[in-house]
């Protein structure tokens, strides 16, 4: 089916269009790099790998400079605005990795002005949600603590768990038709509908994850299926299969589906040229924020959703507190690099990692985190932005939904505005939805 409100967005300056291009490979590069040092069994960072990326952003700077006394379509100039950040968020990153700036300067050069701040007054035991993250561990706590383990139900034969299978297949594909009929209702339709994409589950991966073009895997784990209060027999908590779906299936794929349908390349990300500290924040923001949509329509028709009242009250905590249960270990990974490049005579890492977990419980003010060394693992500098990334991606949105909402945007143009493009500029992307894409939907609508 094609996607509603699709027009292609072409850039018409030959140099712009250039430009996009060579933040594309930059971007490349750069996933190359993250490679070398996270993904691969033996760490092993290339120098021409770095050198290469400093090459491509100096000369990205110099060209961008070139490029904005220009006279440029009102398109052009959000893209080449948007091209600066980018390279901006890179330079920031290859400094911070070579020892020449300290934590609070890279947060700000990857997250805007001020960031570190934010996440020390979002940590604040004043500020943090502690009432919403109990309220969830409450909601869920019974769950947990009967929950089986997804190694014996997506593996084991014995009859009960090879039926416990198939009721788990029948209950996402379910959930998949349903959040189908939510984007369609919403007047968004997407190839993430096509009979073939792939759906699966994925045991020990951790995480639930979207990977392009057309495949959804799901963390079991984060499915909890446990045994009845009565012991008779099995149940799954259905708001976790239809949160997950929300947020891969609807969000990261239409995010994919709408920008490569319509954005220049450099803006139609693929797995390739992804880098993490650039484009997570746009992508994580984009899904929580779907979810946000999503949840309003859930509360006004449970029936519609097929959700229990328990179901729904599971939902809604869980979404509240979801991005701040991530704060505690992503400032602990964060003060962990601050701790060992702020004292060089702390010659062992575990006198750091005290010191870190010190400061983090002075600013959180739970004492425990201070006293218990081995609650928190020590996070790579990847693991920390994977986790920063959701509290950013909703700083960003919430705001920017909210503004829509004002402007008396209905839920298809919002859904389809927060996932037109990938967009390392907060300002250029609000520009671009305002003043070019909603005007041009109305019309369309």
């Amino acid at each position: 089916m094609d996607i509603p409100f699709t027009s292609k967005w072409h850039i018409k300056d030959k140099q712009v269009s250039s430009l996009d291009d060579a933040r594309r490979e930059l971007n490349e590069d750069l996933s190359v790099l993250s490679y070398e040092a996270f993904g691969d069994p033996d760490p092993c960072i290339s120098l021409t790998t770095e050198r290469r990326i400093y090459r491509r952003v100096k000369e990205l700077e110099r060209k961008v400079r070139e490029s904005e006394g220009r006279a440029l379509a009102p398109f052009d100039t959000l893209v080449l605005r948007d091209i600066k950040k980018n390279t901006e968020m890179a330079r920031a990153y290859m400094e911070f990795t070579s020892g020449k700036t300290w934590v609070g300067s890279f947060i700000s050069g990857l997250y805007g002005n001020s960031s570190y701040s934010k996440l020390l007054v979002a940590a604040n035991k004043d500020n943090f949600p502690h009432e919403k993250v109990d309220e969830y561990n409450k909601a869920i706590h019974f769950m947990r603590s009967r929950q089986v383990d997804s190694e014996t139900l997506l593996r084991s034969q014995e009859p009960r768990f090879v039926g416990l299978r198939a009721e788990l297949k029948e209950l996402r594909d379910r959930n998949k038709a349903i959040i189908e009929r939510y984007l369609a209702r919403a007047n968004i339709a997407s190839d993430i509908s096509k009979d073939d994409h792939l759906l699966e589950f994925s045991p020990g991966s951790g995480f639930s994850f979207w990977q392009n073009p057309d495949m959804t895997f799901l963390d079991p784990d984060r499915i909890v299926c446990y045994q009845r209060r009565d012991g008779k027999g099995f149940a799954f908590c259905d708001a976790m299969i239809k949160l997950r779906l929300l947020h891969e299936f609807g969000g990261h794929g239409l995010q994919y589906q709408r920008s490569k349908l319509t954005m220049p390349r450099g803006m139609a990300v693929e797995d390739e040229d992804f880098f993490q500290p650039v484009h997570s924040v746009f992508a994580e923001g984009t899904a929580t924020a779907l979810e946000d949509v999503a949840l309003r329509s859930m509360r006004r028709s449970k029936k519609r959703w097929g959700l229990s009242p328990e179901d729904l009250k599971i939902a809604l905590v869980e979404k509240e507190s979801y991005v701040h249960r991530k704060l505690p270990a992503s400032l602990d990974g964060l003060f962990d690099m601050l701790e060992s490049r702020e004292d060089t005579t702390k010659r062992y890492p575990e006198k750091c990692k005290r010191t870190a977990l010190a400061r983090l419980s002075r600013v959180t003010g739970v004492k425990r985190y201070g006293v218990d060394f081995g609650l928190l693992d020590t996070l790579s500098l990847d693991d920390t932005l994977e986790r920063l990334r959701y509290f950013f991606g909703q700083q960003r949105y919430q705001p920017l939904v909210r503004k829509m909402r004002k402007a008396g945007l209905k839920d298809d143009m919002i859904i389809a505005a927060i996932s037109t493009g990938w967009w390392c500029d907060p300002e250029a992307q609000e520009e671009f939805i305002f003043k070019l894409l909603v005007p041009e939907m109305k019309k369309a609508a």
